[in-house]
């Protein structure tokens, strides 16, 4: 039984127009049937509003697109805001409004966190710059969703503004927070603050006020802002997508994707609150282009533990991702957390423990979700000894069940982890023996 190949990456404006059969036809001959193509806005419009698609040989996305169509193959189009020098045309450069961006995503440069400015997706005259581009883009794919279905996706990449620290427009968070808690009341009992209404968070230092206070609520409202904002830019092109008889192949950056979560017994899961991602990179999250200390002490405990996991092969993700990555209840789920979990992601290990699976929590059982609420967890539990040197307790929760140390882990993170984790695999094993 054939294995049909995941698409291969051939951006079209990286080789000179006249390789493009060539390498079209190696692909085709080595078992692909989907190219994965990236569209540059930046390497398309040389002036405003003037796009060139077939006259230089570099930017034939039109000529492509046929090659593409007369080898029967299909081709997946990624569009947006990725990393790098193409991603927007010179004149954008000159705008007064400036997006804040961390320096390891913009130049793949390693260590430190550093910033650099590009231009803002909050600029009016960018924005409709870009959907003035788009539009002409759509206008040419919709001649390729024929019967042979040439093209097969079209994706939007917000990419880079995904960790913006300045998206947020200070402007419009009293009415995002309006949005999200309905009543001051509501907020002032998360927070514990006295604010007489919402307007006092219209300052850039609204939100630190706010961090001071709850840092994990205020970096979980500050990412719910950042999705709101990026929400109302999706919109529009979505719109357009509509318009162009594009929608049913369009999808977005919004939604994350999920990574593979390895072949081990045993998968780790960090909270991702406080860290903003782009592909396979993770930054700090970051409001103005300052952190929280709890931020970063949680950033860098993530950056060890990640870097022990790979170097050992143990699967590791985002908590919100791991259930969409076919996550099953034989594995173990070792949930990196503090007091407070996002009620999705609790919602998603309660569905895993239902299943039969069975959930450790190394730092601590998590108290409250991001309303302020308290978790409730079984009450009986039992007591193990661990290697007779440590004490764990088990909770039966569902069909399956919570692990928790008598005493949460503080120091030697990794090696106490591995050592918990290999306890509860082998004793389900042996238990799984017996019947």
């Amino acid at each position: 039984m054939s294995t049909q190949l995941a698409p291969i990456a051939l951006d079209y404006c990286a080789h000179p127009a006249h390789e493009w059969p060539a390498l079209l036809e190696d692909a085709r001959r080595a078992g692909y049937k989907t190219v994965q193509s990236h569209v540059y806005w930046g390497v398309h419009e040389t002036a405003p509003r003037m796009c060139d698609f077939s006259r230089a040989s570099q930017r034939g996305l039109e000529r492509f697109l046929n090659l593409v169509k007369e080898r029967e193959m299909e081709i997946e189009l990624r569009f947006g805001f990725p990393p790098g020098p193409k991603t927007f045309p010179n004149w954008v450069w000159g705008a007064e409004d400036h997006a804040l961006i961390p320096l390891v995503f913009w130049q793949k440069t390693i260590g430190g966190f550093g910033f650099t400015k590009i231009p803002s997706i909050r600029n009016k005259i960018l924005f409709d710059g870009y959907l003035n581009f788009l539009r002409e883009c759509f206008a040419l794919l919709e001649l390729y969703v024929d019967d042979l279905q040439t093209v097969k996706e079209i994706f939007l990449d917000f990419g880079v503004y995904g960790s913006d620290a300045t998206l947020v427009d200070p402007e419009q968070v009293p009415a995002l927070l309006r949005q999200r808690y309905e009543r001051i009341d509501n907020l002032n009992t998360c927070y514990g603050t006295g604010f007489h209404d919402f307007s006092i968070l219209e300052s850039k230092s609204g939100f630190r006020l706010l961090f001071d206070r709850r840092p994990w609520l205020a970096a979980f409202d500050y990412r719910w802002c950042r999705s709101q904002q990026l929400v109302s830019y999706w919109d529009p092109i979505a719109k357009l997508a509509k318009e162009s008889r594009l929608s049913r192949y369009l999808r977005s950056s919004l939604h994350d994707q999920a990574r593979d979560m390895g072949s081990a017994s045993w998968v780790l899961g960090f909270d991702s609150i406080h860290i903003d991602s782009i592909g396979e990179t993770e930054f700090p999250l970051a409001v103005e282009g300052r952190f929280h200390p709890s931020t970063l002490h949680a950033f860098k405990l993530w950056e060890s533990l990640k870097s022990q996991a790979v170097a050992n092969e143990i699967g590791w993700c985002l908590l919100p991702l791991w259930e969409e990555a076919g996550f099953v209840p034989e594995k173990l789920l070792v949930v990196a957390s503090g007091k407070y979990l996002a009620r999705a992601t609790f919602q998603s290990i309660h569905r895993h423990l239902e299943q039969g699976g069975h959930v450790l929590f190394p730092f601590g059982l998590a108290q409250y979700n991001e309303g302020m609420n308290t978790y409730k967890w079984p009450s009986r539990c039992e007591p193990l000894i661990v290697g007779g040197r440590s004490e764990v307790l088990r909770l039966e929760h569902g069909n399956g069940s919570v692990w928790v140390p008598s005493q949460p882990i503080v120091e030697g993170a990794w090696d106490q982890i591995s050592h918990l984790a290999s306890f509860i695999v082998g004793r389900k094993e042996r238990q799984l023996g017996t019947h």
